[in-house]
């Protein structure tokens, strides 16, 4: 369970930094997610091919019928956690 927290703030510092060099360089960041209530993968080291899929295709279905980009983020954002 720590590995797994620490690899989450790994991913989330990762992604602050790809924020922040994307301002610092003029780039326009945007970031979409599935919504939590969408994610119906409890672990994320169980690899359920069914909830996979699902996944997948919810994601795609945002996709394809527009999605509210996210462009700025804070790193206080992902601190609560």
């Amino acid at each position: 369970m720590a590995v797994l927290i620490v690899f989450d703030l790994i991913f989330d510092r990762n992604i602050y930094r790809l924020y922040k060099s994307c301002i610092k360089k003029g780039i326009k960041f945007r970031m979409a997610t599935v919504p939590e209530y969408e994610n119906s993968v409890d672990d994320a080291t169980e690899f359920n091919p069914e909830k996979m899929r699902k996944l997948f295709n919810t994601g795609y279905d945002y996709g394809l019928n527009g999605i509210n980009w996210q462009e700025r983020i804070s790193i206080d954002e992902y601190d609560k956690r």
